[in-house]
């Protein structure tokens, strides 16, 4: 049939280096095939970096025509994925994948998209992110906040879960990252281990939520929530959460209670968050005086590419970059904390990450509410 006969046409111009030619027809199979996810890949991954500026007006084909069959179906545009958006359950990435192409750095944030990306990877996610990525930064983040900043004693019995030891470093070559430690009696005002009351923003598979299960076990509480449901089903399996939720990290939040909480994380998420007003307004509500919040970025000062103007992206203090993630400045990440009452105990340069062999530079930081 038609799909078949499109997708043949795209594979074998791509096979022989005709990107160019190749990607109508990869654009007509999504369009014929709104679920076909391989052919929206091919599009956007494969055939895109040899042809961009192709790419990108035929994608902007697939969202137009996807739209369209959304709206002649009765559904919301902007809510494709939901309802009657089962009938295009890729829209969302290919409208993500559309603001990356054509170098929309204020693009909005659709948090469909990212559940489907999770979702996808559910199965693999840990292996993929710390095998092959080289993903370290809960770890980082539960010796920074357990020992360096609250000096707990080492647990009692089996030695502490720890990333595979593969020589990938968290800060690249020694001397390399700026750190930024306050010291001080930071544990004093809050309560003993094992009656914290933590929420894991973007909990993904429960990584978070083993690292930081001493500070909850026994008469604590910890929430995880994340967009994905596939990644709350492994999160649950971890036994770290007394609830979870696949949802809005916003909605979790509200529902605290106003000064609560003694910790909220959020390793790696922010990535996925276009501005953190929101979330920054939340927390600093929601923690104790006292609480911790410890959360990493993309660092976009350090960003070796920003689509558009650089300098107004800077000013503006965050921008979608080519990776399809979102990038933030420190000044802009420390000036939301400022408004809320929230001092810089931590501040690192990392890798947060390496793709295709290249260190993505992002930050990790620790804050505390400020008393009274």
């Amino acid at each position: 049939g038609p799909r078949a006969a499109a997708f043949n046409a795209a594979a074998v111009l791509q096979m022989f280096g005709f990107h160019s030619l190749a990607v109508p027809h990869a654009a007509r199979v999504a369009v014929l095939d709104p679920s076909d996810a391989t052919a929206l890949a091919v599009l956007t991954d494969v055939l895109s970096p040899e042809a961009p500026l192709a790419a990108a007006e035929a994608l902007r084909g697939v969202v137009e025509a996807q739209e369209a069959g959304l709206a002649a179906a009765g559904g919301d545009g902007a809510a494709a994925g939901m309802g009657q958006g089962r009938a295009f359950p890729l829209l969302a990435r290919a409208r993500h994948k559309l603001a990356v192409l054509t170098g929309q750095s204020d693009a909005p944030y659709d948090p469909q998209y990212a559940a489907q990306v999770f979702d996808a990877m559910a199965d693999t996610f840990e292996e993929k992110l710390v095998a092959h990525l080289g993903y370290r930064l809960p770890w980082r983040f539960q010796d920074v906040v357990l020992n360096s900043l609250l000096h707990l004693p080492a647990t009692a019995g089996a030695a502490p879960e720890g990333p595979p030891q593969d020589g990938v470093s968290l800060t690249g070559s020694p001397g390399a990252a700026e750190v930024v430690l306050r010291e001080g009696a930071w544990a004093d005002g809050l309560p003993p281990e094992g009656a914290w009351r933590v929420v894991d923003v973007g909990c993904g598979s429960g990584l978070c939520g083993r690292l930081f299960s001493r500070l909850t076990a026994g008469r604590g509480h910890m929430v995880g929530v994340d967009v994905s449901e596939k990644m709350v089903e492994n999160a649950g399996r971890t036994g770290a959460y007394t609830r979870l939720v696949a949802g809005d990290a916003h909605d979790v939040l509200r529902a605290e209670a106003p000064a609560s909480l003694h910790m909220v994380v959020s390793a790696d998420t922010f990535i996925y968050f276009r501005d953190m007003v929101e979330v920054f307004e939340l927390t600093a509500e929601r923690l104790a005086p006292g609480g911790l919040f410890a959360f990493s970025v993309e660092d976009l000062d350090q960003a070796p590419a920003v689509p558009g103007d650089r300098a107004e992206a800077v000013a503006r203090g965050f921008a979608l970059v080519s990776s399809g993630r979102y990038a933030h400045t420190r000044a802009y990440v420390e000036g939301l904390g400022a408004r809320g009452g929230l001092e810089v105990l931590y501040r690192e340069s990392v890798v947060v990450r390496t793709e295709t062999s290249v260190p993505i530079p992002g930050l990790m930081y620790v804050l505390r509410k400020a008393a009274g």
